[in-house]
């Protein structure tokens, strides 16, 4: 006789388990483990950020830098995505004056911006990587081959408007990448 509260589950029941780690979460489910890098950006010294890469989602190196020893086991697969290449170049934001007359080119040019970029795979449907600019708008963001779209994460003003881009990003390249804002001043 079974006491009440007391019962037997079936064994056909899926869980999913979560793990989570700094920087990453893996998903368990039906015995198969899947890794998620969180989308969180490290600040470089030279004011640009970069994301996460590869299935131990380490940071990418900061410009000038080479990846720390023993920060990917071999066979990790992190120094193959790091020679892959990826994108780098800058965010710009103008016209910052509506008339520039003599002497105020340097103080009208247009400026870095600091905003989120989303990269999505060419036919739009996969986001693949964020990647924020830094003060000056310069980013970088380690890539895999292949064709993207760059797009400033979209914002809830109209202004200022941030034209997409087309890129491809050959096999051991950084594919240069200007995004320009427009502040609709005229």
């Amino acid at each position: 006789m079974r006491e009440k509260g007391v019962g037997t589950m079936p064994l056909a029941i899926v869980g999913i388990i979560v793990v989570a780690s700094p920087g990453a979460m893996m998903l368990v489910a039906d015995g198969a483990a899947e890794t998620a890098c969180t989308q969180e950006a490290k600040l470089c010294s030279d004011g640009s950020y970069v994301g996460r890469v590869s299935a131990n989602c380490e940071f990418a190196p900061c410009p000038g830098e080479e990846l720390p020893p023993g920060s990917a086991p071999e066979g990790s697969g992190l120094e193959q995505e790091l020679t892959a290449g990826g994108i780098a170049g800058e965010v710009v934001l103008g016209p910052r004056c509506p008339v520039i007359g003599p002497g105020m080119e340097e103080k009208c040019a247009d400026k870095g911006y600091p905003t989120t970029l989303v990269v999505k795979t060419k036919d739009g449907e996969r986001e693949v990587a964020r990647v924020r600019s830094g003060v000056d708008g310069r980013f970088r963001a380690a890539l895999a081959p292949g064709e993207y779209i760059v797009a400033p994460l979209p914002g809830a003003r109209p202004l200022p408007y941030c034209k997409m881009q087309f890129v491809t990003v050959e096999p051991g390249q950084f594919a240069p990448v200007t995004i320009h804002c427009d502040t609709g001043i005229r």
